[in-house]
């Protein structure tokens, strides 16, 4: 059994103990000893009957512990994932993925680390995902799909086969990605929005069929700058 610190008191850091519960109802797998948050409001409260237990950058006091990776969910803020995996400089090993019993995975499906992948996702064949991604609930990832780092998929969405998503974009809930195009990095796809051609970096869209209707300026000014 594996001691868990999570990364991140927030809504998604609930959502983890709860499907660590469900993981431990199959096989007993993680210990969760608590949360590590930056927000001075939570440090030394109980969430989920778990202590917040000091900010992020004490990640070397749990010498044995593993993590998730940072829980970060909205869409113009989901750079901060990379932003933090880069200045706390834990070890890629010891990122797990958090991953609810009921995911359906087909044949030969790379997983890498850091992931965490909600009930009823499904993933079809021969699909390459990357590490520190979230993929939210009744998702379905097409065959041949290839999905980089730090990417969300929020609940519902379709990525059909053949779809590229780049480093960091951000899939709204009930989206479709129509087969074969891709969605560039740190873009944003709204709610809702069916995508019908392919998506440049950066880039924001939504609507059926989706069109541009802004820029990520927040990450370009950030990446570009590195």
């Amino acid at each position: 059994m594996q001691e868990l610190v999570i990364l991140g008191a927030g809504e998604n850091g609930v959502l983890v103990t709860d499907v660590v519960k469900d993981i431990n109802s199959k096989k007993v797998t993680f210990k969760i000893i608590g949360f590590l948050d930056d927000d001075e409001k939570k440090l030394g409260a109980e969430i989920a009957g778990y202590p917040v237990m000091g900010r992020m950058n004490t990640w070397r006091s749990y010498k044995k512990a593993v993590f998730t990776s940072p829980l970060v969910s909205s869409p113009k803020k989901n750079h901060l994932k990379k932003v933090i995996v880069s200045n706390l400089g834990i070890e890629k090993s010891r990122f797990v993925n958090i991953i609810s019993p009921d995911v359906v995975f087909f044949r030969s499906v790379s997983v890498g680390l850091g992931n965490l992948i909600l009930s009823s996702a499904q993933f079809q064949s021969n699909i390459t995902l990357g590490s520190y991604n979230y993929v939210s609930n009744n998702s379905v990832i097409g065959s041949n799909a290839f999905l980089e780092d730090y990417v969300n998929i929020s609940n519902s969405a379709s990525i059909q086969g053949g779809v590229r998503i780049g480093e960091g974009a951000y899939i709204g809930a009930n989206s479709s990605i129509i087969g074969y195009t891709s969605v560039g990095k740190w873009a944003i796809v709204g709610m809702g929005s069916v995508v019908l051609q392919d998506v440049k970096d950066y880039e924001i869209v939504a609507g059926n069929p989706a069109r541009v209707i802004g820029e990520n300026t927040t990450a370009r000014e950030l990446f570009e700058r590195l």
